[in-house]
């Protein structure tokens, strides 16, 4: 009889200390399924603008919008600490084969697990009010949206030395360039005052 005791004591000092055991388990093994939902996030890369070139006051910002979550969102704005203001473009080409630009005032959406090109001859980001020594080699602006959270990321400044490569060969530089010249006085960039220096 004073054998089986102090057995069944043990037994029940035991049992409370393997429900806690497999309880903090479970816990741990929740945690590591949680930690799958990073896979979801929404980033921006390789963010790049051209330097201004000489007596220009603007720049076009570039890059990949990757929205890896399950729902669309919507890059309402780019935020820039040079400058006086952004606006988000797109480029349009009519029947003649005439590039124009025109702003996203309602934005862009990216479609769940999509990306947005932000390209030369595409969609892009104007900055107005800037010059080469106001950027430096690399400067941040920060994305927008609607359905996420804000994404801040370094730009990389191409010098004006390099605007003979592909990338700068396309009728958006044309246009961001050249934006005093008669032939861009309809798009939507000449409601801006510099714009119509040239006119």
């Amino acid at each position: 009889m004073n054998n089986k005791r102090p057995r069944h004591i043990f037994g029940q000092l035991l049992a409370p200390i393997a429900i806690a055991a497999l309880a903090f388990a479970t816990v741990g093994c929740g945690d590591d399924d949680s930690s799958g939902s990073g896979a979801g996030a929404v980033n921006v890369v390789e963010a790049w603008a051209r330097e201004p070139a000489e007596g220009a006051d603007r720049t076009a910002v570039y890059g990949i919008v990757s929205n890896g979550t399950d729902e669309e969102i919507t890059l309402l704005a780019v935020e820039s600490p040079v400058g006086s203001s952004t606006e988000l473009h797109e480029t349009l080409v009519d029947d003649a084969g005439t590039m124009s630009m025109q702003e996203r005032q309602d934005g862009i959406v990216v479609v769940a697990g999509g990306t947005l090109d932000l390209e030369p001859g595409g969609a892009h980001v104007m900055v107005f009010d800037v010059a080469a020594a106001d950027l430096g080699e690399s400067f941040e602006v920060t994305f927008v949206f609607e359905g996420a959270d804000d994404v801040t990321v370094p730009v990389a400044v191409q010098p004006v030395g390099d605007m003979d490569m592909d990338d700068d060969t396309d009728g958006d530089m044309d246009m961001d360039d050249d934006t005093d010249m008669d032939d861009d006085s309809d798009m939507d960039d000449g409601e801006h005052p510099d714009d119509t220096d040239g006119d």
